[in-house]
């Protein structure tokens, strides 16, 4: 959850969205100095550049969308009330390269307001946008439906491509076994819940007028998805209480409650049939009780037989009891007991009626919502006198004073109930008006009493009933799984029964051997591309690069696969982009791309110098002789210079050395003639 700020904007922008290069869009809304204008902004500082201006001005609710389909942007806006008085509705797409904005006639559910965030949900090819606290999807072709009805108002919607995690505990739903029955949650064939309640309640409270919404509530996961707005007639109801499925022909019914007022008086109170798809309501001609006014029935519900039952509560009504409902008219035909109350009913897959009541009702209001001492009693009748054959205490393990408003049999024939922290006009906590007020579904254990959390269905309900139709899912097996969750669940033909079970079969061809008719084999899938490759060349020329090719899986049985360059390639300096694509005979086609980037070689080492033969000296120059003289002589008889003065005892000791050599000679001569005389 952690922001960081790019930048202020200039104006106040009510809308964003990307376009598919990436580009965001943004439109100032009604409270911008210059509204209606489209603007590019930039990512990094949230500086604006002008786009266009749109002519349509909308008084509350500019909110844009980029639908990928066809490159279009679209726009929606809506005013500040709801219809007929509340202003101009509008849905337009902009074309981005000419600049043309195409208003586009609305249809379906008109009834919003408020318009605030939109983006597109590719998965279903429709956008989905916000109006108030209600959601609605809508077609790039104006039609609108009711989706669903939150506790808050949103101001922006983006799909991020999570999956669901009904448990909360961080694995994906289709990976997950919730309920520990060893299927895989979206393939289990459990039909939802229905239910009635006020998502408007806070408005309620301050003096507005409630809405009433039929809801479906997964009995695995809790959570409650509108359908539609329950309008009596095209009016609004006061609002709903408990909601009932007539078994013998799958018609739904509720009744009102007089949940804007409270108290026995106002009285003609109707029963009112619901519209399965739309969450319409008609109203039946009569009243409950035209004589005794009052809103007499708070619980409804429908034997196995189809016998119409309901159940008041003396707080709302003068003639409260078990009573008989003709479900043509609407009017209590019958009270068999009048000692009995309640305000909530149902009927188990045995036919046993089941109702909820106060165990005593508290004598002073508002309770204290620290103190847990409210007890529900749930009670089983018998269905002929309405009287209570037996009774258990429910057991609400909470901290504050709980309330379980209603209950019904689902079609895994568990008894689930709604939890909400007050029961308008019977228990109204000391908590302030616009505390948690949000209905939880639990699981009941009729014979204990005991209640185990299912998880909080998100939004103010006030009835609960049974599941609106069986489970859609075809199970031609019957084993459990739905035939869409089936490994071998192939329908070749077209005539919705898997071909495993399909009598006519089929004689498409088979031709890699896997069992699947190739017309139903699984698509086509190309393993990611390795990542890039970075090698250095050899030389100028580049480089011979080897690669593994990706392999495929599934698709028909003659699998292409081309790698454009292929392995073995000499790759050059630089960046080449390998491109791969594979594609079937069925026409399926995927491909994807790497770099392979060649860089260039090593510069080679200098040779070093081979040794040559020592340089000869350079000849020292030869300085001229000196002129004659008596130390040159000496230096040149004798190796060494002589310093002139010394050169008078040089010439002494020459011709001393002379005299000397003369007279050592005659010595020697002497001497040898003697020897050769004797």
């Amino acid at each position: 959850g952690t922001a960081a700020s790019v930048g202020t904007l200039f104006d106040y922008f009510s809308g964003l969205a990307f376009d598919a290069q990436g580009t965001l869009y943004g439109i100032t809304g009604d409270g911008a100095n210059n509204p209606n204008e489209l603007h590019t902004l930039d990512q990094t500082d949230a500086s604006a550049t002008f786009f266009m201006e749109l002519s349509q001005s909308y008084y509350n609710g500019e909110t844009i969308a980029f639908n990928p389909d066809d490159g279009l942007l679209y726009r929606m806006g809506a005013p500040a009330s709801r219809p007929p008085s509340g202003g101009n509705v509008g849905f337009e797409s902009i074309d981005l390269t000419t600049k043309v904005a195409t208003t586009i006639e609305l249809s379906g559910d008109l009834n919003f307001y408020k318009a605030r965030a939109m983006t597109y949900n590719a998965s279903e090819g429709q956008f989905l946008f916000g109006a108030s606290e209600d959601i609605y999807n809508i077609t790039a072709g104006g039609e609108i439906s009711l989706r669903g009805i939150l506790d808050h108002v949103s101001k922006g919607f983006v799909f991020t491509g999570d999956s669901g995690d009904c448990n909360r505990n961080g694995v994906p739903d289709e990976c997950e076994d919730c309920n520990e029955n060893g299927l895989a949650d979206e393939c289990e064939l459990v039909a939802d819940l229905t239910a009635t309640g006020s998502p408007d309640y806070y408005d309620t409270l301050r003096g507005g007028m409630p809405l009433a919404v039929f809801y479906h509530v997964s009995p695995l996961t809790a959570l409650a998805s509108g359908v539609g707005q329950i309008l009596f007639n095209d009016e609004y109801p006061l609002a709903t209480k408990d909601i009932a499925v007539d078994p013998t022909d799958g018609k739904i019914y509720t009744v009102e409650f007089p949940f804007y007022y409270g108290g026995r008086d106002g009285g003609n109170q109707r029963i009112v049939l619901v519209d399965p798809d739309t969450g319409a309501g008609t109203t039946l001609p009569e009243h409950t009780d035209p004589d005794g006014g009052g809103y007499p029935v708070l619980g409804l519900t429908f034997g196995l037989d189809g016998t119409f039952y309901g159940i008041g509560h003396p707080e709302f009504a003068e003639h409260p009891g078990f009573h008989v409902i003709d479900k043509t008219t609407g009017l209590i035909s019958a009270t068999l007991n009048d000692e009995v109350h309640g305000f909530g009913m149902a009927t188990s897959p045995a036919g046993e009626i089941y109702s909820v009541t106060l165990a005593e009702p508290p004598t002073t209001q508002p309770v204290d919502r620290d103190d847990p001492e409210i007890t529900t009693t749930l009670q089983r009748h018998d269905p002929a006198t309405g009287d209570v054959v037996e009774s258990v205490d429910l057991i609400v393990e909470s901290s504050e004073a709980t309330v379980v408003v209603d209950i019904a049999f689902g079609a895994d024939g568990v008894l689930y109930g709604i939890t909400m922290p007050f029961l308008y006009g019977m228990v109204e906590l000391d908590r302030g008006p616009f505390g948690n007020m949000f209905a939880n579904l639990v699981s009941i254990d009729p014979a204990t009493g005991a209640l185990t959390d299912v998880g909080p269905t998100g939004e103010f309900l006030l009835g609960l009933g049974g599941p609106a139709a069986a489970a859609t899912a075809a199970d031609c097996n019957e084993n459990g799984i739905p035939d869409d969750c089936e490994l071998e669940g192939n329908d070749c033909n077209g005539n919705g029964v898997p071909d495993e079970c399909d009598i006519a079969g089929t004689t498409s061809n088979d031709c890699n051997g896997n069992g699947v008719p190739d017309e139903c084999d699984a698509q086509l899938v190309l393993d990611a591309c390795p990542d890039t490759i970075t090698l250095q060349a050899i030389d100028a020329a580049g480089i011979i690069v080897d690669y593994p090719t990706p392999a495929t899986q599934f698709g028909g049985c003659e699998v292409v696969v081309t790698v454009d360059p292929p392995s073995g390639t000499l790759f050059p300096v630089g960046t080449t982009t390998v491109t791969v694509t594979a594609s079937d005979e069925l026409g399926s086609q995927l491909s994807c791309t790497f770099d392979v980037v060649v860089i260039p070689p090593a510069e080679p080492s200098p040779e070093p110098t081979p040794p040559g033969p020592d340089p000869e000296p350079e000849p020292q120059p030869v300085p001229p002789p000196p002129p004659f003289c008596v130390p040159f002589l000496f230096q040149t008889l004798c190796g060494m210079p002589m310093c002139a003065p010394c050169w008078f005892g040089g010439i002494a000791t020459t011709f001393v050395g002379l005299a000397g050599m003369k007279w050592s000679l005659r010595r020697r001569r002497r001497a040898n003639r003697r020897v050769r005389r004797s």
